[in-house]
């Protein structure tokens, strides 16, 4: 499943660079790839294509599912990240200056998971990407698999 993430990831990438534009896009693989373009581009519409995304996930009996999306991440410290509890995430909270764009890609099976960050800058070249993070303690609440939940609630 990795080596399709990191196929659909690259595809992203490459439409990104070249077309200077990028779907989020749902990937359901089971016996056949099913792909599903997502507008997210309001709370209400990330809910639903969630609930879509999950309920074609069971119908079709799907192993895995990979979304691959551009997010703007905040960039905490070592301190901070180890210092995340439930009751204290406030207090860490970047105050929205501090932040990285990138793609994230959420790879999950119904049972583990795991996400990639790979930031990107803009340049007068046009995007540059940085090297693939795999952030394996963050997994979003609406994509499935949900490890660190207090944690991904935050990070949502």
């Amino acid at each position: 499943i990795r080596v399709m993430a990191e196929h659909f990831l690259n595809v992203t990438q490459y439409i990104f660079r070249h077309r200077g534009f990028c779907f989020s896009t749902a990937f359901l693989v089971g016996d056949q790839p099913e792909v599903i373009k997502l507008d997210l581009s309001t709370e209400e519409r990330q809910l639903a294509y969630a609930r879509m995304v999950k309920k074609r996930f069971h119908d079709l009996q799907a192993r895995y599912m990979i979304v691959i999306l551009p997010a703007c991440l905040p960039q905490l410290s070592v301190e901070d990240m180890q210092a995340v509890e439930q009751d204290r995430w406030p207090s860490v909270q970047s105050d929205g200056g501090n932040t990285t764009e990138g793609l994230i890609a959420f790879i999950s099976s119904r049972k583990e998971g795991e996400v990639w960050h790979v930031p990107f800058r803009r340049t007068e070249q046009g995007i540059v990407f940085g090297e693939r993070e795999v952030m394996p303690a963050i997994v979003s609440e609406n994509w499935m698999v949900n490890p660190n939940r207090h944690l991904a609630l935050a990070m949502n």
